[in-house]
């Protein structure tokens, strides 16, 4: 099949991820990829070299009442015909906020779009989300969701809904890894109130001072604004010494296998691709039970371990419990290892091509 991908940028995070190995993964089953995003911003993830590249936009955008209205109007003008020019057999787009103009710029093209949605249906929304999630999306012939939890929260709402969890793109670890003592949480610092890392900070200083030989380390990308406002939370918190920020991460593989306690101190997650991640490379996991996705992921107490969604006293005590129990540590990290591989980007591949055929033989 000839697939058509859509997502707004690749400079990383969990969805970015995610897209880049299901480009690789269909590519080296033999499909015809491309793949539409802007190219301004560069490529974070390794991509097959056999996926061909599309520019998204060709123009950039002005801030004007005018130039939103014009740009919008050019967008989905590019957009359609991006599709016109490749005519895949398939579409697929990423991410609730480009989903919409892909479905209403392929309208009347006999083409199936696939609408794949990253962030769960609970979140607090404007009206306008809504429209795009629960109306625009019913158009779309097939719309993915990461977790039972939303499939069963979003309910009648949207019947051409299916389960498609997020792919592992790791292997599990060939041996014993050598575990520092590091504290890691990852994710986008820009959104660092809705990932909680601003009250992780807070948790890490009232015990931090009892676990001199342990760092919290909180990765990810980020603009300067965000990652000052969390060094200035740091200082304020008398933990900057034992904080640190490395920013994007291109091996996150081995730095996951270096990190023994793995944190998901999010608000809201849509599946926690950070989580999966870390699990299958062994890091002992400690996680609000946040809507949604941790509780689908962890087995508690198995291989990793939940706390209630917001109890960061919780979370505090058992970030404790993992520093002193290193037994603790190494049987959540074996469970987790063995565990996470239901994930594996063969399960998952598997899973995405029975739905591509499916769309593509009910359009033919």
């Amino acid at each position: 099949m000839k697939l058509l991908m859509f997502i707004p940028s690749m400079r990383g995070g969990g969805a970015e991820r995610v897209m880049a190995v299901l480009c690789n993964g269909l590519s080296q089953r033999g499909h015809e990829v491309v793949l539409s995003t802007d190219l301004s911003e560069g490529i974070k993830y390794p991509l097959d070299s056999r996926i061909k590249l599309v520019a998204l936009t060709e123009r950039k955008y002005r801030k004007s009442l005018y130039g939103k209205i014009s740009y919008n109007f050019y967008f989905y003008r590019r957009i359609r015909k991006i599709i016109k020019e490749i005519r895949p057999d398939a579409v697929i787009s990423f991410l609730y906020i480009l989903n919409p103009k892909v479905i209403l710029a392929s309208r009347g093209l006999h083409i199936p779009v696939i609408s794949s949605e990253h962030t769960n249906f609970k979140v607090k929304r404007t009206w306008l989300k809504t429209i795009r999630r629960e109306y625009i999306n019913k158009l779309a012939d097939r719309v993915t969701i990461l977790t039972k939890a939303d499939f069963d929260y979003v309910g009648a709402k949207l019947k051409n809904k299916v389960i498609v969890p997020d792919p592992l793109p790791f292997l599990p670890p060939e041996k014993d890894c050598d575990r520092k003592k590091v504290i890691l949480a990852v994710g986008y610092l820009n959104r660092y109130k809705e990932k909680g890392f601003d009250r992780l900070i807070e948790t890490w200083s009232h015990i931090a001072h009892k676990y001199p030989d342990w760092k919290l380390c909180i990765a990810g990308t980020g603009n300067s604004e965000s990652v000052n406002n969390l060094q200035q939370l740091c200082v304020r918190y008398k933990v900057d010494d034992r904080v640190q920020f490395p920013g994007f991460i291109d091996d996150m593989q081995s730095f996951y296998q270096r990190a023994s306690i793995f944190v998901l101190p999010s608000q809201y997650e849509g599946f926690s691709m950070a989580l999966i991640e870390a699990m299958s490379q062994g890091c002992a996991a400690v996680s609000l039970n946040c809507p949604s996705g941790p509780e689908e992921i962890i087995s508690n107490w198995e291989d990793g371990i939940l706390v209630g969604a917001d109890d960061f006293g919780a979370l505090e005590e058992n970030i404790s419990y993992l520093i002193e129990d290193e037994n603790l540590r190494k049987k959540l990290s074996h469970n987790a290892i063995k565990n996470m591989q239901r994930y594996s980007v063969e399960n998952i591949m598997n899973i995405w091509e029975n739905l591509l055929r499916e769309v593509v033989e009910k359009k033919a």
